[in-house]
This record gives structure tokens, sequence and C-alpha cells, in this order.
């Protein structure tokens, strides 16, 4: 303490601000250091105190500046040119994917309909065949045993769609190219199932082929904004009729 009262109370408020860097003792030269410093001999021994280079101010200043140029750079935005750019490209995707999704949403449905249409096919020909020959396996009311039953010489479209578990494919709908309400018709003349819709007052199957048959009956209906079995019924001669 007698050392800092030597030079009074302004160079302890110094020293606050300061870092002792280096200590040398003997006759030796003090290593040399930019100002400000300051030096304290005392038995032969010199003391070199060089003031932080930078304050606490400073270095705020520092901080304060890279927030600040953070900010900046955050808030750079895309220019004219790279906007149009990007446009472009997405024009150009758009362009190409469009048709491919919607060629492949078409191809989708065709297939999904055709599939209907034969699994349909399949369960009125077991049927007829099970009425002609009064074959009561399949084709009867397991529920019920005063419901329906091919013995009787005639089956609903509904008694054979809950015997095969295909009311969803005879109420199935679609749409293809733009023609809605594709529906499922049973052809008496060639006994095909076939989905037909209208295209600009033609009747056309899923293909967009005009389907020139007229001895047709719809196997489905709307009842309430909901498709619906129709009411067709088969006797066994490969002939629908509606009830």
């Amino acid at each position: 303490m007698r050392f800092l009262t030597f030079f009074g109370k302004n160079i302890l408020q110094d020293l606050q601000k300061c870092y002792i860097i280096n200590l040398f003792k003997g006759n030796g030269n003090a290593k040399s250091y930019q100002q400000p410093s300051l030096r304290f001999p005392q038995n032969g021994s010199q003391i070199i105190i060089k003031r932080e280079v930078k304050t606490m101010n400073e270095i705020q200043a520092v901080k304060t500046a890279k927030i600040e140029e953070v900010k900046k750079n955050s808030k750079k935005g895309f220019t004219l040119v790279e906007l149009v750019v990007v446009i472009a490209i997405l024009a150009i995707l758009a362009a190409i994917a469009i048709p491919v999704v919607s060629s492949t949403i078409t191809s989708s449905q065709r297939s999904s309909a055709k599939s209907n249409a034969q699994t349909i096919e399949v369960a009125i020909k077991e049927a007829d065949a099970a009425i002609s020959a009064k074959d009561d396996t399949v084709f009867i009311d397991k529920a019920n045993a005063d419901g329906f039953k091919a013995s009787s010489g005639s089956l609903t479209l509904e008694n054979i769609a809950d015997a095969k578990a295909i009311k969803s494919a005879i109420t199935a709908t679609y749409q293809i190219n733009g023609v809605k309400d594709y529906i499922a018709y049973y052809d008496n003349d060639t006994q095909k199932v076939v989905f037909l819709g209208t295209d600009d007052g033609k009747t056309v199957d899923v293909d967009g082929k005009e389907y020139t048959g007229t001895n047709t009956v719809a196997l489905s209906t709307t009842t309430d904004d909901k498709q619906t079995v129709a009411s067709v019924k088969f006797n066994g001669t490969g002939k629908a009729s509606t009830t």
C-alpha cells in the first residue's frame, strides 16, 4: 500500500482500469510495450502496466455493430431478376407435371371402372347360373330363412350385391376427362357390364368412345344425393329387368 499511496489516489483509480502486463526483477531492461503505459521503479524493479486495449464501451460498440450487421443481412430479399427466374422455373415444372398427373388419374379411374364392371358381371353370371340350377349354396339370405334364395327362380340385384358383397362396386361413380357421373349399366344384348357417361349428348364408355348399345339397364340410381343399387331383377336367362 505504501507503493500505491506514493503515487496518490489518481494512480489508484487508473490502476483499476489497467492490466498488469509483466513484472521484471533485477537490473534488466523492461520489455518494450506500446503506450499508453505507466512505469513504477522500485528497488531496481520495473512494473509495466498497460492499459486495456479495448474498454468495455469499445467491446459493446463492436457487439452492437455485429448485431446490426446480422440484422441488415437478414433483411435482404430476392431481387426482381431472381423472382422472375424462380417463377419461370415453377411455371415450367407445372406445365410438365400437370398433364402427367392428370393422365395418371384418368388411367387409374378407367382401370378401376373396368375392374368393377368385371366384378359385377361375374357376380351376375354366377347368380343366373345358380337360379337355373336352383343352387342356394351362395345366393341365399343366411340370416333370414324367409329371405331371398336362388331356388326361388329370381334374384334382385340387391340380393346379388348382398351375397357377393359388391354393393360398393355397383354404386361407384367416376369422372373421366371432364365427363361426370359414369355409372354401371347392364347390356342385355351382350350380357356385359359397362360404365357409361354422357358427353355432348352422346353416350360414351370410359375410353371416351361412343356407346351404341340401346338395350341397357342402369344398375345404380341416385337417392337422396346418394348412389344406391337400382331395382333390377335377374331370372336365370341372362337378362336384366326393372322391378
